[in-house]
């Protein structure tokens, strides 16, 4: 009877898994981000060996001055083998193992784990954030891995030490993990101790990071790249400007960019409907911490507030709204949950659209040159003009096209491009032969 049962328990995660994972890539394919892959930025250096020649934002060994980001460092090594699809590939793997782990902490229905692990994934965030591959790739593949041994042991020590290693990736994913853990809790004591727990482990990773530096860099600390506008704080006039920049920096993206105070006010309403009001008040000390913590970073260090790493008000609108779906009793419970669904799956698409949408259609141009200069067979070609001039990048400046295309075309094509010398010769748009150059003239 107990094997028959483990059994069943197997074929049931096995096609959880796998129609979860469908749903995912046939989306993703939809998107035409399989096919015509694009990543943002700095996350080229990454999955990339760049030439001493070429331009860059600054590469991993930089980034863990900058950001304290050694196990990104680490990983950068292997992710440089890959692809740029297959890093693509690796991540969206990962964090859809994330979103089934997740939902493993609500329920236990796979239909009801399906559908909440479908909301999850569909965070504005990380529509966002899967731009960044290589760089967020070891983030959600520790969070996943943790919170699936955590269902299994409920050892804390593991969560302890992969709150350590997600703040030597990527600190956002932190509050991921401590909100997942923390909905087994029943008292705010125990959502204390988690806090605490923390608080411990990202005071460790700082002093890891802190250290390293010191000794690989000549520097105990960070210097934070510039183009965050850090403002430390030296009197009271800094730490007044500090407050007022984290407060408007946080309504900014909790209110009017990320609406999620308006979301999660309708997911009250939602979850009020099929459980007891006194269920839903353990999200109010979670929500609180991880607000102080989003606070607490841009005032201490007086860099702006991203959208994009404010991450965990997804997951909390998600298990309040949805994590009582095996409660369900009436019809009526059942069509609110399925509205709330759909409602904020479209909300999810809609924002996804925003990022992949113009993604697409960048690195459809960027194909296009690539191939054409594989036509030509040449090593190296000569760029006039700037790259915002071409009508997916404009408006977009030096830091945001230049050099992600100049890396772009060396990591998919394997041929350096550079700045030409004499561009007041080149009369014509598009690709010339001058002498033993090839030249691309941008309009």
């Amino acid at each position: 009877m107990i094997d028959a049962r483990l059994d069943e328990n197997i074929r049931n995660h096995a096609f959880l898994t796998i129609a979860f994972l469908s749903i995912i890539f046939l989306y993703l394919l939809g998107k035409g981000q399989l096919d015509h892959t694009f990543v943002q930025l700095d996350d080229w250096e990454f999955m990339t060996l760049v030439p001493s020649d070429l331009p860059t934002h600054g590469g991993p060994w930089e980034k863990t001055l900058w950001e304290g980001r050694w196990l990104n460092f680490f990983w950068a090594k292997i992710a440089t083998h890959f692809s740029v699809r297959e890093n693509y590939i690796i991540f969206v793997s990962g964090y859809s193992l994330f979103c089934l782990s997740f939902s493993s902490m609500l329920v236990k229905s796979p239909l009801y784990r399906l559908i909440i692990s479908l909301v999850v994934f569909i965070s504005p965030e990380y529509g966002d954030l899967s731009l960044w591959p290589a760089t967020l790739a070891p983030s959600v593949w520790i969070i996943a891995i943790s919170i699936f041994l955590f269902k299994k042991t409920e050892n804390l020590y593991i969560i302890f030490i992969s709150q350590i290693l997600l703040i030597l990736s990527y600190p956002p994913v932190s509050l991921l993990l401590f909100v997942s853990v923390s909905l087994k809790c029943d008292t705010t004591l125990q959502i204390a101790r988690n806090a605490l727990s923390f608080c411990v482990a990202y005071f460790i990773s700082v002093i890891s990071i802190y250290t390293l530096n010191y000794f690989f860099h000549g520097v105990f600390g960070v210097q934070i790249a510039g183009w965050r506008h850090p403002h430390s704080i030296h009197d009271f006039t800094d730490l007044i400007a500090n407050f007022a920049n984290s407060s408007k920096g946080l309504y900014r993206q909790y209110a009017t960019e990320g609406h999620y105070i308006q979301i999660l006010f309708i997911s009250f309403l939602v979850s009020a409907l099929i459980r007891p009001l006194g269920k839903i008040k353990i999200f109010i000390p979670i929500s609180l911490f991880c607000v102080f913590v989003d606070f607490s970073i841009p005032f201490l260090t007086g860099t702006d507030v991203v959208g994009r790493t404010i991450l965990w008000p997804w997951l909390v609108i998600v298990a309040i709204a949805l994590g009582n779906l095996e409660n369900m009793n009436t019809k009526a419970h059942a069509m609110v949950i399925l509205s709330f669904c759909i409602g904020i799956l479209v909300y999810g698409n809609v924002m996804w659209n925003k990022y992949y949408i113009p993604a697409v259609h960048k690195e459809s141009v960027i194909e296009n040159i690539g191939n054409t200069i594989l036509q030509h067979g040449e090593e190296r070609v000569f760029i006039c003009g700037n790259v915002a001039d071409m009508n997916p990048f404009k408006g977009e400046d030096y830091y945001n096209t230049y050099i992600p295309f100049v890396l772009n075309i060396w990591k998919n094509y394997h041929v350096k491009i550079f700045p030409y010398y004499n561009c007041n010769a080149v009369s014509s748009y598009g690709f010339s032969q001058m002498g033993n150059d090839l030249v691309l003239k941008i309009n």
